[in-house]
């Protein structure tokens, strides 16, 4: 009996060997032929394999588990889009891939992006996640993405623009400038904007030109007047991103309780509604004295580390 167990186990693990690891190719051009013959989306990872932290635990915690490669068996085409600090790494290979990196407007690694089979970006993140359910979860949106964009090819003209628009408005803002060929199909396919997409576009490039201005801003009296501006001229979508900085910096600037007080409200518009967020800012501000007291404190520190 002991022997026949033995001899099954061992005809198992030959049989049905551990999944093997995912097989990632290198070359994108290839691996969209591969997708489309094969029906399957395409898993973009844009690394620098040697040198960011969050990428080398994303591959070993990850991409490297039985678990994920199990996942993308039936699914993906992976892609490794490497730019290491290697100085033996392919230098031709180095080249397209920091021109990917170019065209997929990748700002940080990791980026993770689902794409259909003709690279139209469908999903995915930025940064370093390394829970895989989290992770295939954020995959799976992707997927889906990828098949609207398929049944899209089945449409025309603003219906063919609302199902494309469906996908643009899901993707995370991190992956928004890799869609900007998406997004000028949109605009070509409906021009009278009646899927409301421009509007969308228009407050995302405010929000990144107001980003771009505040890191030019050094000191709290600047600041405050580029806010002011900034604040007169927001979508909705944006505000409250803005908001939270004044109040922030009316905090910082306080003088009197009243000042705290003002600060309060100006932070609870910024929440709206979220009455999770309102009552942790009434607790916040449930001392406005003590408050008080623990700001101006650390205004004197930081003037004593500046010298003053």
């Amino acid at each position: 009996m002991l022997k026949k167990l033995i001899y099954g186990l061992v005809l198992a693990a030959i049989v049905s060997p551990a999944m093997a690891a995912v097989d990632w190719m290198t070359d994108l051009e290839a691996a969209k032929s591969k997708a489309a013959a094969e029906n399957k989306a395409l898993l973009l990872d844009f690394t620098g394999s040697d040198w960011c932290g969050w990428c080398i635990r994303i591959r070993r915690e990850v991409f490297d588990k039985p678990r994920f490669a199990a996942y993308v068996k039936d699914k993906f085409i992976p892609v490794e889009i490497d730019v290491p600090n290697n100085p033996n790494f392919d230098k031709e290979l180095r080249r397209r891939n920091e021109e990917l990196c170019q065209q997929y407007a990748v700002e940080g690694f990791p980026t993770i992006m689902v794409t259909d089979a003709q690279g139209t970006v469908a999903g995915g993140f930025v940064g370093g996640i390394v829970d895989p359910a989290a992770v295939e979860a954020i995959l799976n949106e992707g997927l889906n993405n990828v098949r609207k964009l398929e049944e899209a090819q089945k449409l025309s003209g603003v219906q063919k623009a609302q199902v494309l628009a469906e996908v643009y408005k899901s993707l995370p803002e991190d992956l928004v400038g890799a869609a900007t060929p998406l997004l000028k199909e949109i605009k070509a396919l409906d021009p009278q904007d009646t899927v409301g997409l421009n509007k969308l576009a228009q407050a995302r490039e405010q929000k990144e030109n107001f980003l771009r201005g505040l890191a030019e801003i050094d000191s709290e009296e600047q600041l405050s007047t580029y806010l002011e501006k900034a604040l007169a001229e927001a979508f909705p979508e944006n505000r409250p991103m803005m908001l939270q900085l004044k109040g922030q910096l009316m905090i910082n600037q306080a003088k009197t309780e009243a000042d705290i007080l003002a600060a309060r409200d100006v932070l609870l518009e910024s929440v709206g509604n979220d009455a999770a967020m309102r009552t942790k800012l009434e607790q916040y501000f449930s001392n406005p004295a003590e408050l008080l007291k623990r700001t101006k404190a650390r205004r004197n520190d930081r003037r004593n580390n500046s010298g003053k």
